[in-house]
């Protein structure tokens, strides 16, 4: 017996824009267990931001979206896939906040966007969720800013909550002045890494920050890092050996600003510490740890043009670089988040701002491992039926097969390889071989 199967070739490297009427703006993508993609920001259509949730197939094309919020501006920043394949937004809220400048927002949905629960936290001042992630055992934990809580200006502020959002504890971490947490991660021994920026502690301007609490938010340790100017901490990866890797942007030993990344081991003292970027100004939002070691990081760059582009860099373990790409030709683009796929490759979302037009647009960009970029292209529709006959059916160990002018034909074994290519666009046969009790040559693909 023969059994004909037919194959198509496409690529799944792509480049997107999403949004029509108003503003849209990307800030977290997470790639989802059916993989597709999630990615979460928000949307202004009619002056005021709702929380926008949208879902991706693999080639980028929209399978639903999703809009939160009320009468005011609400914005999301971070968006994680729960264990149940729900998913778990954190951002700020206006529109439901008990005071009137902003209060930590927090939503829970099922796996097609319909809303679970949503959350507030929140005092007189301004509250804002900047990060969020799945604790291992169960719940989520949050990082922020609050101006009505703790010792500062406004401090660091990091929610522990349970599977129903309801509030298991909250810490304060910083000064006397302004201080800012921009991301969280749970280390295998079950602490929290938090990353972010302070001008209570360091040198005169703002400095990098990054506090290691317990599982129950006590401090560990706490560092600052960089120098007299203005330095940005911003995302934290772990790295190899237990060490992390922050990344921001950095003035002080630089000028124009540079992406500076820091590893440092679990103590908190560095290891190494590197600045990149390709154009006058650099910028850096995004990291995240890769399969081999390295490093992936997003964020954007300033050339000759008086616009950015997004900007992409992959770095090893030593944080040498291994590339760099930028995209967005002449429009405004900046990149707020990127993954590593399960395909090995990357994926980025943020603003572009086209040159054509006066609102933002959601840009997603899919590449191989090495940054790279192709559009998909269409393809044609597989022939409904094809001319093939096969003499004597069923054969035994010689059989002739006729196929159209220009076909190919691959003998496959039943465990998928290529057994034998007795036709081809240079190469005609008529007389395909197959050993006498030959059972493991079970199909045949045709071409053409």
């Amino acid at each position: 017996m023969l059994i004909v199967s037919f194959s198509i070739s496409y690529t799944q490297y792509w480049e997107r824009i999403y949004g029509e009427n108003g503003d849209c703006h990307a800030r977290s993508i997470v790639q989802t267990s059916d993989d597709g993609f999630v990615i979460v920001g928000w949307k202004s259509i009619y002056g005021y931001s709702d929380v926008y949730l949208m879902k991706i197939d693999n080639l980028g094309t929209l399978c639903w979206q999703k809009s939160y919020g009320g009468d005011n501006n609400d914005f999301a920043y971070s968006v994680v896939e729960t264990f149940d394949d729900g998913y778990i937004i954190v951002g700020k809220t206006e529109s439901f906040d008990s005071g009137p400048y902003g209060d930590v927002y927090v939503l829970k949905t099922d796996s097609l966007g319909n809303m679970l629960w949503q959350r507030t936290f929140g005092g007189s001042g301004v509250e804002c969720g900047n990060d969020i992630s799945q604790v291992e055992t169960g719940g989520y934990i949050i990082v922020g800013s609050t101006s009505s809580f703790g010792v500062g200006t406004k401090n660091i502020w990091l929610i522990r909550l349970n599977e129903s959002g309801d509030t298991i504890w909250t810490r304060t971490y910083g000064g006397s002045s302004v201080d800012y947490g921009w991301s969280v991660k749970q280390e295998r021994d079950g602490s929290f890494i938090l990353s972010g920026g302070t001008w209570s502690f360091g040198a005169e301007e703002c400095d990098y920050y990054l506090i290691k609490a317990d599982s129950t938010g006590d401090i560990i340790w706490e560092r600052t890092y960089g120098g007299s100017e203005l330095d940005y901490g911003r995302s934290v990866a772990l790295a190899l050996n237990d060490g992390l890797i922050m990344v921001g942007s950095i003035f002080s030993f630089t000028a124009p600003d540079c992406i500076w990344i820091i590893n440092v081991n679990r103590d908190g003292t560095i290891v190494w510490e590197r600045t990149y970027g390709m154009g006058f100004d650099n910028y850096g939002h995004s990291i995240a740890q890769t399969e081999d070691g390295g490093h992936i990081i997003a964020g954007e760059t300033w050339g000759i043009l008086p616009l950015p582009n997004l900007y992409l860099l992959k770095i090893n373990a030593d944080g040498n670089t291994l590339w760099e790409r930028d995209y967005g030709d002449s429009s405004f683009a900046s990149g707020y988040s990127v993954i590593q796929t399960n395909d090995n490759g990357y994926i980025i979302t943020g603003d572009i701002y086209p040159f054509d037009e006066d609102s933002s647009r959601i840009y997603v960009l899919k590449t191989d491992s090495l940054g790279e970029i192709d559009w998909v292209r269409e393809i044609p529709n597989r022939p409904d039926d094809i001319s093939l006959s096969v003499f004597p059916n069923p054969f035994n160990s010689v059989c002739e097969i006729t196929v159209p002018e220009n076909a190919k034909i691959e003998i496959y074994d039943l465990r998928g390889n290529v057994v034998a290519t007795p036709c081809s666009a240079d190469k005609s046969a008529s007389l395909v071989p197959l050993d006498k009790g030959d059972r493991n040559r079970a199909s045949a693909k045709v071409s053409g």
